[in-house]
């Protein structure tokens, strides 16, 4: 069952077999059933990564019972078990608390401008929120009663009361206000608060701590500043609640520091508002300043707070404002300035100001970051007496000339305008929505792209200059230069076919440095065209560079400048280093660096066409040197150059909320206007963009035990809870301790003390001689050996091949000839590495993509550089992504050429142990872990963190969503491979890619993945073609969800039930069924047995398969009909006209065969006889056997595997035969001509062929047809028979080997 949302996506309806809906995301408001009163925000959830993190020292309480087990793992681990929570609650004295999902309530979902949302996890469709309305409902901090007979107003009270003064039914509550907008309030008691950005003198910063000084009011009205205003107390008020931990608290927790709540027990206060009550020391007040009133021994030590005066302020300076007169570009980064100072002289940013004109409802109203709890004040109090009756405005004179009209937010509900990708706007409760992470290169209305096939990749000439900042960065990050010739604005989108409406502009001139994160400021976009086009989201393709978000903070062009700060000359008119960027790309960095490279952009800009067009120019004199009036001439000048964008127009432009002028505008500006992007990435201590990956050694080498399972080819681990283990393979390893390392054959070295001399203008598609190379099928006769010494230099483009050649240590060089013969004796199926006579540190690997992941079919290039400190620390690693700056095709290979795992020293595991182990640790760990870890069926779920999202099923449609990207792009590895050979992979490429010479013989016939390839892709886009003309409401031609096809290998396995448990696969030339399975979580193709097709589903197929008008039926509205051949349309024909496949090819009981059953196929009664015993004991034998003579003659290890070949296969031949007489005995007890084991016999759970004796040849032929013969391997046998021989040894790498990914 499915429902539909009003813009238009399905969703998948709640359901015994779908996955649950996440109750709570971080930030969420709740409220505790069992206590209403309380109300808290989510602070911490199982799935979201982010917040897992040690716990610090805090109050953390049991308000309700959690299994003590959960809690100490909470405590240990910082992350919240599966189904709860953990809740800071609004009280200070409430603490936090892990709670389970079920003791919670959802309040409200706090929701911001900009935020990306879906009705339902499982939606294709997704929505960015364009505006919100967010309304409180407030206490105040102190009030006054009103005599209602003389109208006069009482003494001043405070909401919050002392301990134990009043009980529940005599305390006295002020008036609420309720519905009241965020509009209408600005955060905190004062203009300083953490975590604003301030302007002060041109220049912006972040606040980032308020020193305040704290004044108190006791209970006699007197009125004192505590000589240390961090020596106040929270009382703890918990009753009988067990209290879990208390800051301060540095010892491991464990069950003894569950204890109840003491009457006497307090926290120190850390964040302080007027009208709370707090205790500290009688010597803390004596000694304290007096306002009124006096010291008195015989009062109790304990106050509300009346203020909490600012006294400095620290702030980290970003920038000034370039275009400002007279603005030192140099300073210090860090300062603290006395709140005195800046008061009336700063301006704190204020993203809540609408614009004046603006209706309430007409404004774009970008969120509020305040949240139950917190403290806010009215921007215009005066105002709100008007609005609000119970709104007791409190006069200065009456609290010692202090604000105390202060308000806490008890409540807050959220709604929020939603733009959805197919361009609809609805309004939504905030309750009614999901937060969505979004996917890499995921576009929506407003949004920037380019064409991938239309960018162009330019050498930058100047990639070595001195220009600003060129010092902090890697040459090799802005060695060439993006050029992208189509560029357009995301008009809508249909992201359930992934296809984008885009409006192109004309002639845009733009380019874009490192990989695309800077945008080179001389670039225009030009004027847009009337053309629109509809672009599958694959050939799409964004930038960092030129994608904006709703809600960023960004430097902008002022409108007007004075003409003193315009340079007589450009130094720098072609700027290929400093642009329009993220400030995290830069970070970390000082306030004087980061004027030095935006001053470096404004000498680009000034000569731009549109700048000379668009920006007015002041000709007001400026003051001479020695004037007191130089210093402050722009001080007085319009705070324009910064705001936050509100608004991604259709047209291109961007809409900016200028939020420091004093009365708030909107501009709409073109993308060349924006300077910086302040994204919140800005305040990290480090950005990738500083790391000098050659010797920066981010996680030390430590020893570890390198213990793993392993699959190659299905993508996913062995053993785990995955149903993928139908895609499992047999390939194999070899134990990695290195005592069992062979001998080492001596290496020659001498002489490479020094690399060879090569040129600077390498590309990645390099030659040897630089020549190029054309692939042609004489190139291999047979499959080329998996590893290879070559008596030639290294290809130039080898990412390694400037580095020194290794010192000639003998020790090392032991170990790199010991790992190289592991390599040449045990790499498995699909990967093939090379190295050279000449560097023998220096290794290049190349990986065909795994059978059932979305890389299948594709290589991948990845070099190794053994240097002075291997084998003590990995060798240095380098994978070649031939995205073109396009995305990554997976999350642990970036495109800069990192691979994360943890054997690598790429990324911190959890266990210590994955790390590589000197004497354990071998690359061809590295190279299976990449294959089997990396390269999986799901990569979606390689994200740090998204562990969870797998386990539970969650996130599937962004997984599908990430799959499918990735094996668009590997596509093009196949393509970059052909045109451009790896050189010394010229004949693995021919060998995989190329047709043979030689097609009949099966020893030598070649994979030719790019025919198949080729045949898939053709497939899946005729098949979505015919969906997309199903759905514009096409008679003809719309794509069944059933296909009718022989079986092309012998991989998938059937999807039948009682198939699947006993993990039987479809043989290749069998006659399959594909039921299309179109859900929000996946697509894909179920197949199944021909003998496995149910009545139910031969009732859908003739639905089908309409009747004509001469009362036959169309047969050719079945997918996959027509290439049939005429045998296998015929069973298909006679299928349809019975209401049931034939009952000799049937695999289930005759009788439920019939239209209207449902059909099944019974389980065989597996029994095991003495010949089965006598079998099982001759292979262990044999087994035994082989694996002795391997130890002692290794040299002999060939051919024993010969001998045990012939074995193997008799024994194989004799078990299937007993199998299927066992299998006709116990399953069709009369009709042999009819038995399915006869026809068919089942496979093992191994996924090997057998075959039945045919009566005559005839039989043999259909069986031939139809798949059901014995098929020879299609890879020579000599190497299948070693890998075979090798099992045990997989075995033993399988029990070793143990994740390592990111």
């Amino acid at each position: 069952m499915a429902m539909t949302s009003t813009n238009g996506s399905s969703s998948v309806a709640p359901g015994p077999g779908n996955q649950l809906q996440r109750k709570f995301y971080t930030e969420d408001v709740c409220t505790l059933k069992a206590d209403p009163s309380m109300v808290g925000i989510v602070e911490r959830t199982f799935y979201e990564v982010e917040s897992h993190e040690p716990l610090e020292d805090s109050l953390i309480v049991s308000h309700v019972p959690v299994p003590e087990r959960e809690l100490m793992d909470f405590l240990k681990s910082g992350v919240p078990a599966k189904g709860c929570v953990f809740v800071t609650w609004s009280e200070p004295t409430q603490g936090s608390s892990l709670v389970h999902e079920d003791d919670i309530e959802l309040l409200d979902r706090s929701l911001e401008i900009g935020c990306l949302v879906k009705r339902h996890p499982n939606d294709t469709a997704s929505g960015a929120v364009i505006s919100t309305s967010i309304r409180y409902t407030l206490q105040p901090a102190a009030f006054r009663l009103i005599d209602h007979e003389t109208g006069e107003y009482g003494a001043l009270q405070f909401t919050e009361k002392p301990l134990g003064q009043l009980g529940p039914g005599d305390r006295v509550e002020p008036a609420l206000l309720r519905d009241v907008p965020a509009e209408e309030l600005i955060a905190g008691c004062d203009e300083f608060y953490e975590g604003s950005y301030i302007i002060y003198r041109q220049k912006i910063g972040l606040i980032q701590q308020v020193d305040r000084s704290v004044v108190l009011m006791l209970p006699s009205q007197a009125v004192v500043t505590p000589l240390n205003p961090y020596g106040l107390d929270f009382p703890l008020a918990l009753d009988s609640k067990p209290i879990v931990s208390l800051p301060n608290r540095h010892e491991p927790h464990n069950s003894d520091s569950i204890g109840l709540s003491r009457p006497d027990l307090s926290v120190q206060a850390d964040s302080l508002y007027p009208g709370q009550f707090v205790r500290t020391t009688l010597k803390n007040l004596r000694r304290g300043h007096w306002t009124s009133g006096a010291f008195s021994e015989n009062e109790a030590a304990e106050a509300h707070v009346l203020a909490t005066p600012p006294l400095d302020i620290h702030v980290e300076w970003i920038c000034a404002n370039i275009f400002s007169v007279g603005t030192p570009s140099f300073g210090p980064t860090s300062e603290v300035l006395r709140a005195g100072r800046l008061q009336g002289q700063a301006v704190v940013y204020d993203s809540g100001k609408l614009p004046a004109g603006h209706s309430y409802e007409q404004a774009i109203r970008p969120g509020s970051n305040h949240s139950v709890g917190d403290r806010v004040r009215f921007r215009d109090p005066a105002g709100a007496v008007v609005k609000y009756p119970g709104f007791d405005w409190i006069p200065k004179d009456q609290t010692f000339d202090y604000d105390l009209n202060i308000f806490k937010i008890v409540s807050v509900k959220t709604e929020v305008t939603v733009q959805w990708q197919d361009l609809s706007i609805t309004k939504e409760s905030s309750l009614s929505l999901h937060k969505f992470l979004g996917l890499e290169n995921e576009v929506w209305p407003g949004c920037l792209v380019s064409l991938r096939d239309e960018i162009q990749t330019l050498p930058n000439p100047n990639k070595h200059s001195t220009e600003p900042l060129a010092f902090t960065f890697d040459p090799n990050r802005n060695s060439t230069v993006l050029r992208p010739k189509k560029i357009g604005v995301v008009q809508k989108v249909n992201s359930r076919e992934r296809i984008a409406s885009v409006r192109w502009y004309r002639d845009p001139n733009v380019e874009l440095l490192h990989n695309g994160h800077v945008l080179r400021p001389s670039s225009l976009l030009g004027e847009l065209s009337d053309e629109i086009t509809d672009v599958s989201m694959y050939e799409l393709t964004t930038h960092p560079g030129l994608v904006k978000a709703r809600g960023e903070m960004v430097l902008l062009v002022p409108e007007k400048i004075h003409h003193s700060i315009l340079p007589p000359k450009s130094s720098f008119p072609s700027s290929t280093a400093a642009g329009p960027c993220l400030l995290s790309y830069l970070f970390p960095l000082s306030f004087t660096q980061a004027n030095i490279y935006l001053d470096h952009i404004k000498h680009v800009l000034v000569e731009a066409e549109w700048f000379k067009r668009s920006i007015n120019i002041d000709q007001t004199p400026f003051p001479p040197r020695h004037s007191v009036r130089r210093d402050d001439f722009s001080l007085h000048d319009p705070i324009d150059w910064i705001g936050h964008i509100i608004s991604l127009d259709l047209d291109g432009t961007i809409t900016v909320r200028l939020g420091a002028l004093q009365s708030c505008r909107d501009v709409q500006v073109p993308l060349e206007k924006i300077l910086m992007v302040l994204d919140e990435d800005a305040t990290d201590d480090i950005g990738p963009s500083l790391l000098d990956e050659e010797s920066f050694e981010l996680f030390n080498a430590s020893h570890r035990n390198f213990i793993q399972t392993i699959e190659y080819e299905g993508g996913t681990r062995l053993g785990g809870d995955s149903d993928d283990d139908l895609w499992l393979t047999e390939d194999d390893d070899i134990v990695s301790d290195s005592d069992s390392m062979p001998d080492l054959i001596e290496i020659d070295m001498s002489g490479l003390a020094e690399p060879p001399q090569v040129s600077d203008s390498t590309s990645d598609s390099g030659h040897y001689d630089d020549m190029p190379v054309t692939l042609s099928a004489r190139l291999a006769a047979s499959c080329p050996p998996s590893f290879t010494i070559l008596d030639m230099p290294p290809p130039q483009n080898h990412h390694f091949l400037r580095r020194k050649s290794s010192d000639a240590n003998t020790q090392r060089l032991r170990r790199i000839g010991k790992e190289y013969q592991i390599l040449e004796s045990s790499l498995p199926q699909g990967i093939f590495a090379r190295t050279w006579e000449s560097r023998i540190d220096l290794l290049r690997v190349v990986i065909i993509g795994p059978q059932g992941t979305p890389y299948e079919h594709a290589p991948f290039v990845i070099d190794f550089y053994f240097d002075d400190h291997f084998p003590s620390a990995p060798p240095a690693s380098y994978f070649h992504s031939w995205t073109n700056s396009m995305g990554r095709i997976n999350p642990n290979m970036y495109e800069d050429g990192k691979i994360c795992l943890s054997i690598l020293g790429t990324w911190p595991p959890k266990n210590p142990d994955e790390n590589w182990n000197p004497t354990k640790s071998t690359v061809l760990q590295i190279l299976v872990s990449i294959m089997g870890l990396v390269l999986v069926r799901d990569p979606f779920y390689n994200e740090a963190g998204f562990e969870a999202f797998a386990s539970e099923g969650d996130s599937r449609v962004e997984s599908t969503q990430y799959t499918e990207k990735a094996f668009v792009m590997t596509r093009g590895f196949i393509k970059h491979a052909l045109q451009n050979p790896v050189p010394g992979f010229e004949d693995v490429l021919a060998w995989h890619y190329l047709p043979g010479p030689v097609e009949n013989d099966s020893q030598f016939t070649r994979p030719q993945l790019l025919k198949k390839a080729i045949s898939e892709a053709t497939a899946m886009i005729c098949h979505c073609n015919a969906s997309c003309d199903n759905e514009l409401g096409s008679e003809r031609g719309a794509a069944s969800p059933f296909v009718a096809q022989v079986a092309s290998s012998g991989r998938a396995g059937c999807q039948n039930k009682e198939c699947k448990d006993e993990k039987i696969r479809i043989d290749k030339g069998d006659l399959r069924l594909g039921t299309w399975v179109d859900s929000e979580k996946f697509q894909s193709f179920f197949w199944r047995h021909w003998g496995c097709v149910t009545p139910k589903i031969i009732a859908n197929l003739i639905e089908i398969s309409e009747e004509t008008s001469d009362g036959s039926r169309d047969y050719t509205l079945l997918d996959g009909y027509d290439d049939l051949s005429s045998e296998h349309q015929s069973k298909v024909r006679e299928a349809l006209e019975q209401g049931h496949v034939a009952d000799s090819e049937w695999r289930g009981d005759q009788e439920l065969n019939r239209p209207g059953k449902t059909g099944f196929r019974k389980r065989a009664t597996k029994t095991k006889g003495p010949a089965d015993n006598d079998d099982a004991d001759e292979k262990k034998a044999d087994k035994a056997k082989s694996a002795k003579s391997k130890a002692e003659n290794p040299k002999a290890k060939k051919s024993e595997i010969e001998k045990s070949k012939v074995g193997n296969q008799k024994t194989e031949k004799s078990n299937a035969k007993k199998r299927a007489h066992s299998n006709k005995n116990d399953d069709e007890p009369v009709d042999d001509a009819n038995s399915p084991s006869a026809k068919k016999p089942r496979k093992e759970s191994t996924g090997k062929k057998t075959a039945s004796n045919p009566p005559d040849s005839s039989a043999k032929a259909k069986k031939a047809r139809t798949g059901l013969a014995e098929v020879e391997p299609t890879e020579d046998k000599p190497r299948r028979d070693r890998k075979k021989a090798k099992s045990d040894t997989v075995e033993n790498t399988k029990e070793k080997t143990k994740r390592s990914r990111k």
